[in-house]
């Protein structure tokens, strides 16, 4: 099981965000450019995530301008395949850029309430962790939440960010996690975040 705590006593973060690949502070779509550094705990936290459960694939709903996305990037293997959903289509240019780097890389243009199952579905998706940071909403949260869930792989992890936000608060309370462990997230900036691992 992923286990977190260590993070507790870790004074620092460990990453540098000058050695990301795709790092491009002119463009803003990468990286540690959260408003200086305010979501260096967040970057430090899905790197470890991602060295603990070494994840073949991750979906991402919410890829706004790429930031999350291209941390994971950064920490996952370069086989494993990373998937980012946003109903924005002035998302795709940050998409492209991130596409010409990390091969690896694909975002869907849909909106998630209307298109994620069927998206999910038809490229026979296996989830190994699942990355919930789209709306904010109740309705459209709570619907990714349970969405994913029935594409999730034995030992895989949802993670849902924005813990803060009563709407995402109420979405992860009212959704069903049978089968799930809550793990602690220690230190996770701007509010923190729920992580569950699928028993």
């Amino acid at each position: 099981m992923i286990n977190l705590d260590f993070l507790n006593s870790q004074k620092e973060v460990t990453y540098h965000v000058e050695d990301f690949k795709g790092w491009h502070e002119e463009n803003q779509f990468t990286g540690d450019i959260w408003n200086g550094g305010k979501y260096k705990w967040k970057i430090e936290g899905l790197k470890v995530i991602i060295q603990q459960l070494q994840p073949k694939v991750i979906f991402e709903t919410g890829f706004n301008v790429g930031r999350s996305a291209t941390v994971m990037l950064n920490y996952c293997d370069s086989n494993c395949k990373v998937y980012s959903i946003d109903r924005n289509k002035k998302c795709k240019p940050f998409g492209d850029k991130l596409t010409e780097v990390f091969p690896n890389f694909e975002l869907i243009i849909g909106d998630t309430t209307k298109v994620l199952d069927d998206e999910v579905t038809k490229r026979n998706l296996e989830i190994d962790l699942a990355f919930i940071d789209g709306s904010h909403h109740h309705t459209p949260a709570m619907n990714d939440i349970t969405c994913v869930q029935e594409y999730m792989t034995n030992g895989s992890c949802i993670l849902v960010d924005d813990k803060r936000l009563i709407g995402v608060r109420d979405a992860v309370k009212e959704s069903n996690w049978d089968g799930y462990k809550e793990v602690g997230i220690p230190k996770w900036d701007n509010g923190g975040a729920f992580l569950y691992q699928k028993k």
